[in-house]
C-alpha cells in the first residue's frame, strides 16, 4: 500500500547507514558469552521512484548477530512505519493475526541507559512478527528467523550466479544442494544498506525489489512483497573465501560484499515501469566491497532474476586503477560532457578508496606515515611509496559513449602527472562519498567536493563560462583548489562522507561543508582529540587554504567575525569520542552523532550480555546563532539560549548517519535507527534536484539533465 505524502520540498533522504564500523564495537568484552539480542543497522524507508511526492509505509531493518566466529548470521526484515497514540514514531510488526505490536520498542540497557530494542517476549503472543515470516512462531528478536533469510533456498531452486570473468556471470549448476553457493545461508549486512527499486510490473501494479549485499559474499535480489529471493550474485574475487564461509571457525569476521550501492533506474518510454524486454528501460547497480576487497562493480539488474555484470574494476584493470583502494562509499551519479561527444554522458564519481595501512597501529605517527608491517594488499600500493586511494575517478556508468565502455575511466585526478588533472596535494586516501552541487539547476554539477582521510578538503569546479555556453563545459575544463587542511593541529582521521548544502548571510552566498573525524578502524582508541567542522566555502574571499585553527571553537564567542566568515568547529571532549556517520543540515541546523568507547573494567557499562559497547551522543546546533536545538526532554526546538546542543546516553541504536523522513507538514529526524523528533517544514522551501524535476503527480522520475533551448 502506498501512502501519499505531499511535501513542501522535493527530496527525501531515505537510505540510512549501519550502526558502526568495526566489529570491535560489537564483540568488545563479549568473552565466551553469546548475546541473544540482535544488532540492527539503520533502517531504510523507500520513496516512490515513480513519484517523489510519495513514500511507502514499509520500513526495512538489516540485522545481524555478533559472534566470536568468522561468520556472522544476518537478515533483512520488513515492518510498517506508524505512529503511537503519543505521536511518537514507531515500527509496527505485521498487522494481522492478532499479533500486531511494536517491533522496535524503548528499552533500558545496563548503566540505566535508554535505547531502542527489538521486542521479544517469552511467549509467542509477546513477540513481533515481521512481514515475511510464514511460520507459526513470531520471529521477534531472533536474527535467523523470518525475514529474507527464511526464504533463501526455500524452493530448492535457488538462482545463484557466479562471476566467471570481468563481464560474465553463469548460473550455478552441477553442485550438491549443500554446497555453500546453494545452501540456506545469509551473512551479516554490517555496513551495506538495502536498496528498494520500483519496477512497476504491470501484472502486480507496483513490483518492489530489495537489493542488499552481505558479508556472506552475496548480492541478493529479494521480492519486497513476499521476501522470496529472486537471485544472488557471488563475485569471482570472493571464491577463495568459500571454505571460510562454510567452516565458520573461530576468529575475526571474514568480510564479503559489505559496501554501499547506488542505483540508476531508467524508464525510457516513460510508462512508469521497467520492461526487461526493451532496450529503452534498464536498472543498473554500482558499488564496492568495503573491507571485502578492492573491486568496484556495475550490475545490470533490469531482469532481477537474471542479473548481468557491466564491469569489474580492480587494481589489475589498468594503470589508472593501480592504486585503487577499498571502495567504502556509495558512488555518485552525475552528468558531464566528454570531448567530441555531442550527448551528455552519465558517470560515477568515486573516491579512490581506503588503504589498510591506516589501521595497522595505535601509534598515530606511524599510521600517517609508512610502516613496513603491513599486509600484502596494502603493500601493493606502498611499493611505489604512494597510498592506495589518493584519487578521484569518473567512471562511465552507461554501456557506451563513443570509444568508451561501461567501467572505463573517462577522467581522474591524483598527484600523478599522468592523471587528467594533477592534484599534488592529494596524498592520502579518499574514503568518503564525493558530493556534488548543481547551482543553476541544469542537471550538470557545477562543483564537487572530496575529503581525504588526512582532512584535506578539495573543491573541484568547472572554469567559469558565459551562461549561454554552460552546456559546452566538459571534463577538460575542471580545476581544483585546496579548501581546507583540518589536521594542522592534530592527527585526525576523516572516514565519513561530508554533507554539502548552500546558504546566504550578510557576507553573501556560501557553500556549506560539514564533516567530523574519527578513527573507524580503531573505534576503541582514546588517543585522538577529534572534532567536527562546519566550513563555509566563499571562493571569492579565500586566498589560502583554511587551517584547523581558522575555525573558532563552538562556544561563548560564537558571533566572532571569523565564525561568520569561515565557520566553526566542535571539539569532542570525551576520551575517544569520534564521529561515526555522516551529518546533515536541516533548516539551518546541523546534526551529527558520535561514538564514545568504554573500558572493559567499567562494570556500570555492562549490559545483560556481559558486553562493554560504549555510548552514543547526538549533537544539534543552529549554524547562525550557535545555540542548541534540544529541549530538556530531548525534543527538537527552535534555537534558544536555554537549548542544549547535545543529547547523551542514547545507546548504540542511535549510532550512524543523520537523515530525515517527510510526513505531511513535518520532518522526522533519525539518528541511526532512532526517531529523535520532528521539525516543521517551511512552506516556501523548494529544493532543486540535480536530476529531472518531476511535477506533482507525474508518474516518471527520470535521471537525465533538463533540456532547454541551449542544449
Amino acid at each position: 500500500m502506498v501512502t501519499k505524502i505531499f511535501l513542501w520540498i522535493m527530496v527525501l533522504l531515505v537510505s540510512f547507514s549501519a550502526g558502526a564500523d568495526d566489529t570491535d564495537v560489537f564483540i568488545n568484552g563479549l568473552g565466551s558469552a553469546i548475546c541473544g539480542e540482535p544488532r540492527g543497522a539503520s533502517p531504510v524507508i523507500p520513496i516512490s521512484q515513480l513519484n517523489p511526492f510519495e513514500h511507502k509505509k514499509d520500513i526495512y531493518y538489516p540485522v545481524f548477530q555478533p559472534s566470536l566466529r568468522s561468520y556472522w548470521q544476518g537478515n533483512v526484515k520488513r515492518y510498517e512505519l506508524g505512529g503511537s497514540v503519543l505521536g511518537e514514531r514507531n515500527v509496527l510488526s505485521y498487522p494481522g493475526g492478532g499479533e500486531s505490536k511494536y517491533a522496535v520498542v524503548n528499552c533500558q540497557a545496563g548503566g540505566g541507559r535508554h535505547g531502542r530494542c527489538f521486542s521479544h517476549g517469552s511467549a509467542n503472543s509477546q513477540r513481533a512478527r515481521s512481514w515475511w515470516n510464514d511460520n507459526p512462531q513470531a520471529d521477534g528478536a531472533m536474527v535467523a528467523e523470518g525475514g529474507a533469510a527464511a526464504h533463501v533456498n526455500s524452493s530448492r531452486t535457488r538462482r545463484v550466479y557466479v562471476q566467471d570473468s570481468v563481464t560474465t556471470l553463469s548460473r550455478v549448476e552441477g553442485v550438491e544442494s549443500d554446497h555453500y553457493l546453494l545452501e540456506k545461508s545469509y551473512g551479516s549486512p554490517l555496513h551495506s544498506k538495502p536498496l528498494i527499486v520500483d519496477y512497476g510490473d504491470v501484472s502486480t501494479g507496483a513490483r518492489q525489489v530489495l537489493f542488499t549485499s552481505t558479508n556472506g559474499g552475496f548480492l541478493h535480489a529479494v521480492d519486497a512483497e513476499t521476501g522470496a529471493e529472486l537471485s544472488a550474485v557471488f563475485p569471482k574475487s570472493l571464491q577463495s573465501n568459500i571454505e571460510k564461509y562454510k567452516n565458520r571457525g573461530d576468529g575475526p569476521l571474514v568480510y564479503g560484499m559489505d559496501g554501499q550501492w547506488a542505483v540508476w533506474r531508467h524508464d525510457g518510454n516513460k510508462d512508469g515501469r521497467i520492461d526487461k524486454f526493451t532496450d529503452e528501460d534498464f536498472v543498473y547497480l554500482y558499488g564496492g566491497m568495503r573491507r571485502g576487497g578492492r573491486h568496484l562493480y556495475g550490475f545490470d539488474v533490469t531482469d532481477p532474476e537474471r542479473p548481468r555484470i557491466l564491469f569489474d574494476i580492480s587494481p589489475n584493470s589498468s594503470l589508472k586503477d593501480l592504486h585503487l583502494g577499498q571502495v567504502w562509499a556509495k558512488p555518485t551519479l552525475a552528468w558531464v560532457r566528454l570531448p567530441n561527444h555531442t550527448q551528455p554522458v552519465a558517470v560515477l564519481l568515486v573516491g579512490g578508496g581506503y588503504d589498510t595501512s591506516y589501521d595497522i597501529s595505535d601509534d598515530l605517527s606511524e599510521s600517517f606515515g609508512m610502516n613496513d608491517s603491513v599486509g600484502a594488499e596494502a603493500a601493493y600500493c606502498l611499493d611505489t611509496k604512494v597510498q592506495c586511494g589518493n584519487q578521484v575517478f569518473m567512471v562511465l556508468a552507461q554501456k557506451e559513449a563513443g570509444s568508451y565502455r561501461a567501467g572505463d575511466i573517462v577522467w581522474w585526478s591524483s598527484e600523478s602527472a599522468s592523471s587528467s588533472l594533477t592534484n599534488s596535494a592529494m596524498q592520502d586516501s579518499v574514503v568518503g562519498r564525493i558530493r556534488t552541487i548543481d547551482e543553476d539547476g541544469d542537471g550538470y554539477f557545477d562543483y564537487f567536493y572530496a575529503v581525504d582521510i588526512a582532512g584535506r578538503v578539495f573543491a573541484y569546479s568547472f572554469f567559469q563560462t558565459q551562461n549561454s555556453d554552460r552546456h559546452k563545459r566538459d571534463i577538460r575544463n575542471i580545476s581544483v583548489s585546496l579548501l581546507a587542511k583540518l589536521n594542522s593541529d592534530n592527527a585526525r582521521f576523516f572516514y565519513e562522507s561530508p554533507s554539502l548544502s548552500a546558504g546566504k548571510d550578510r557576507m553573501g552566498y556560501y557553500r556549506l561543508i560539514t564533516i567530523g573525524s574519527g578513527w573507524r578502524a580503531n573505534p576503541l582508541n582514546e588517543m585522538t582529540n577529534n572534532a567536527f567542522f562546519v566550513i563555509k566555502d566563499r571562493p571569492h574571499l579565500r586566498a589560502q587554504p583554511l587551517q584547523a585553527n581558522d575555525f573558532p571553537e563552538f562556544g561563548s564567542h560564537f558571533f566572532a567575525d571569523r565564525i561568520m566568515l569561515n565557520g566553526f568547529k566542535v571539539s569532542l571532549l570525551n576520551a575517544g569520542e569520534k564521529v561515526f556517520g555522516s551529518s546533515t543540515i536541516i533548516n539551518n541546523r546541523v546534526f551529527f552523532s558520535t561514538y564514545i568507547p568504554e573500558i572493559a573494567n567499567d562494570q556500570n557499562s555492562a549490559d545483560l550480555c556481559g558486553e562493554y559497547r560504549g555510548n552514543v551522543s547526538l549533537y544539534g546546533i543552529d549554524i547562525s546563532t550557535g545555540l542548541g536545538v534540544f529541549d530538556s526532554s530531548g525534543g527538537i526546538i527552535d534555537s534558544t539560549v536555554s537549548g542544549s546542543h547535545v543529547l547523551e546516553d542514547l545507546g548504540l541504536s542511535a549510532l550512524g548517519d543523520i537523515n530525515s523522513v517527510m510526513t505531511r507538514g513535518s520532518m522526522n529526524v533519525l539518528s541511526g535507527s532512532q526517531f529523535m523528533g520532528e521539525l516543521e517544514v517551511p512552506k516556501n522551501v523548494v529544493h532543486r534536484l540535480s536530476w529531472h524535476e518531476a511535477a506533482r503527480g507525474e508518474r516518471v522520475f527520470q535521471l537525465y539533465p533538463r533540456v532547454d533551448e541551449n542544449n
